[in-house]
């Protein structure tokens, strides 16, 4: 069988800032913890006890690392050696070589300690990974042994850490200055930092710290000038960080963008001086190349903000809001601090106009020209319409009362709406309605009997007929004066007798809902006096023979006829009342 030992990587955690390398409990076969003075003593310098330490760093925004190795013995010496993830020497602490496999002894502290400073970019670019410290033992102090090696990994972190493929980006307008605040976190305490940078025509404000302690995080704002004259575009640069620890400089680019457009900004909807109700979707548009917010404004409300360029929409609620007049703002913003704005004046109205239609009252039945009366009123009133049924029959865009003349001649009768629709300037809109029926046809009315000159007497059927399709009421006059409701017949039993004898007037009078009437009228003479009639001769029981003159009177006021009757024949007769004289040839 063939031993074979694995190294595996100390994995540095993101959030980590130092980390302790320790030995295994027990020794290994291969052991990067312990120096055991395997020496080629012979001539070949580069033989002898070599460890490897790989060290997994794994957070991008690391840019140096420290990695120090501590052991025992004073006359023990460990030389150091860095290599990145590209298999690539970055650093190395040797001790002088006397010749023939002999060192001096030396370290970078003086102590029995020893580090690497790693640079953990590649062309200004974060480069995580496995690095390895190559750690050679030159010599051995001997008192103990194998002799125990720890490490320790210390490291410088920034953010942003600005790369090349993804730089700071800086805004600003000619003659001002903008800034990046940037946090450097180190495990190791530093000294003598300073921060500097410059591309014509822009310049990075130069920053001196005498130290930072380690475990405590320096907060720093980075800032680049443009002067006054500065042409617009982009001007990349790189700013660098200095200190006496670390023997390179760390890069961090930036792009500074000079910017001196202001935005576009624009309302679409709503547009200026309208009137708005209800849910309102409101539309806006900004843009910039550089865009860092919107903001939309109902007068100092700040209503929605947006960080995206392009056209925005933001239902407005304005029942939220009184009712009057207001201004809508979108204010667009560039990350320079150019702005721009637009406004529109709109007016809230979320109350609803008045409708009332005053006259006709509904249900009413019209006949020939009639007037119709309407009531609109609005704050903001846009228009008023009268209808009837689906024709518009006027309209009018001041509140007040419209009188409105209808010609019901015009239209064939039936049943019509009055329809009153009232529209404001928002959209609101408030209806009143009535129903009318258009009635232009009088009522049917036949008299039947009596007829016209009738003597009457005693009880007399008066029968009549009469049709309406909106009839109001049917009454049977005398002497032009009610004598019977007759809506539901069509005949009337009269008693003469209740009145004098003489001559009447008998009106049947037939009224419908719209005002249509018809009227018929008989004159009559009700007569309920008999007669006088007296046989003057001859006289009672008297013997006659021969001719004899027979002498009768008769009188009414309202005679008609004068019979003589001998039994059942009759003799004579006289159409004129008085005495009247008859020869009897008996």
């Amino acid at each position: 069988s063939l031993p074979v030992s694995v190294n595996v990587p100390a994995v540095i955690p993101a959030e980590t800032l130092t980390y302790n390398l320790r030995a295994p409990p027990r020794m290994r076969l291969y052991d990067s913890y312990r120096a055991q003075g395997y020496f080629d003593w012979a001539w070949r310098q580069e033989s002898g006890d070599w460890k490897t330490w790989p060290i997994n760093v794994t957070d991008p925004s690391t840019v140096a690392a420290f990695v120090t190795c501590n052991w025992t013995g004073r006359m023990t010496d460990i030389d150091m050696f860095g290599i990145n993830p590209h298999e690539t020497l970055i650093d190395g602490a040797p001790s002088p070589h006397l010749g023939n496999g002999r060192f001096q002894w030396r370290t970078r502290t003086g102590t029995t300690a020893e580090y690497l400073v790693l640079d953990t970019s590649l062309d200004s670019q974060p480069l995580p990974g496995v690095y390895k410290a190559l750690l050679h033992n030159v010599l051995l102090d001997g008192t103990v042994f194998p002799e125990e090696l720890r490490g320790r990994v210390q490291l410088v972190k920034l953010l942003p850490r600005g790369s090349v493929k993804k730089p700071i980006d800086l805004k600003l307008r000619p003659g001002e200055a903008a800034y990046a605040p940037l946090t450097l976190t180190t495990g190791k305490r530093l000294t003598n930092l300073t921060v500097t940078g410059w591309r014509s025509p822009i310049s990075i404000v130069p920053i001196t710290l005498d130290e930072i302690e380690a475990h405590s995080p320096l907060k720093f704002n980075l800032s680049a000038v443009a002067p006054i004259d500065t042409p617009e575009g982009i001007y990349p640069l790189t700013a660098t960080i200095t200190s006496t620890e670390i023997p390179f400089q760390i890069e961090i680019s930036l792009n500074v963008t000079v910017d001196n457009t202001p935005p576009e900004a624009s309302i679409s909807l709503p547009e200026p001086g309208a009137h708005i109700r209800g849910t309102y979707e409101v539309e806006v548009t900004g843009d910039d190349p550089h865009l860092d917010r919107m903001e939309l404004y109902l007068d100092h409300t700040l209503l929605r903000t947006w960080d995206t360029a392009g056209t925005q929409n933001f239902n407005l609620a304005t029942p939220e809001y009184a009712d009057g007049d207001y201004r809508i703002r979108i204010l667009v913003y560039d990350e320079t601090g150019n702005q721009a704005e637009d406004s529109v004046r709109v007016t809230i109205d979320n109350t609803p106009p008045e409708a009332s239609i005053l006259s006709p009252p509904d249900r009413t039945h019209l006949r020939k020209p009639h007037n119709i009366t309407a009531y609109a009123f609005d704050s903001h009133l846009e228009k008023a319409e009268l209808y009837l049924n689906d024709t518009l029959l006027t309209t009018w865009n001041t509140s007040r009362v419209q009188t409105r003349l209808l010609n019901t001649q015009d239209y064939i009768d039936g049943t019509y709406l009055i329809r009153l629709k009232v529209t404001d300037k928002a959209g609101d809109q408030t209806q009143d309605q009535v129903t009318i029926v258009i009635d232009n046809t009088p009522p049917t009315a036949h008299l039947i009997a009596p007829i016209e000159d009738i003597h009457l007497a005693e009880m007399y059927n008066i029968t009549f007929t009469f049709q309406d399709d909106n009839l109001r009421n049917a009454t049977l006059l005398l002497d032009r004066k009610p004598l019977s409701d007759i809506q539901d017949r069509n005949s009337y039993l009269w008693n003469t007798t209740e009145v004098l004898d003489g001559e009447h007037i008998l009106t049947l009078a037939i009224i419908d809902e719209a005002g249509n009437s018809r009227t018929l009228e008989r004159r009559v003479t009700v007569d309920n006096t008999l007669p006088t009639a007296e046989i003057r001769e001859p006289s009672p029981n008297t013997h006659l023979e021969g001719s004899h003159p027979v002498v009768i009177h008769g009188h009414d006021t309202n005679l008609r006829l004068i019979e003589l009757y001998l039994n059942q024949t009759r003799l004579s007769t006289w159409e004129q009342g008085g005495t009247k004289n008859y020869t009897w040839d008996t």
